[in-house]
């Protein structure tokens, strides 16, 4: 007569606890049908009656184990709602509105303008100065573009 070997010892031991776990985790699937608001604790204390070893348990390492996993298997299950598309803004052309401007290129142009408008040293060539407005501005709306 053989000797039994000691792996197949471990493998029925294993095989043994693997099917307890199965039979716990369809005992807490059951159980979460019938009440989805159902604690931890709740549940480990009806689990007990399927397995002995879910009283060993701390109620945390029982509800990693067994509980979480059956509502995360349960929630792939059901088919999730479509979210409702939002409709598409469209996208603003100029860089000003994007909040994208050439400062440096402003400045420089109202330093320009300023420089000017000192160094006229009478009214009239304030006067022409001042005429040139249109440029100035014209050179800061190129540089938000």
């Amino acid at each position: 007569m053989a000797k039994a070997k000691k792996g197949d010892a471990k493998a029925k031991k294993g095989d043994a606890k693997a099917r307890n776990v199965d039979k716990v985790m369809q005992f807490i699937e059951k159980e979460l049908k019938i009440n989805p608001k159902a604690t931890a604790k709740e549940l480990q204390q009806k689990a007990k009656a399927v397995s002995e070893a879910v009283g060993k348990l701390s109620v945390r390492q029982f509800h990693a184990k067994y509980p979480l996993q059956v509502r995360r298997k349960l929630a792939l299950k059901k088919p999730r709602r479509a979210a409702p598309k939002k409709p598409r803004r469209a996208a603003p052309k100029a860089r000003a509105a994007r909040g994208q401007v050439n400062r440096e290129a402003i400045r420089n142009t109202l330093m320009t303008f300023a420089r000017d408008v000192s160094a006229a040293e009478g009214k009239s060539e304030t006067i022409a100065v001042l005429g040139k407005l249109d440029n100035y501005i014209n050179a800061i709306i190129r540089a938000t573009r």
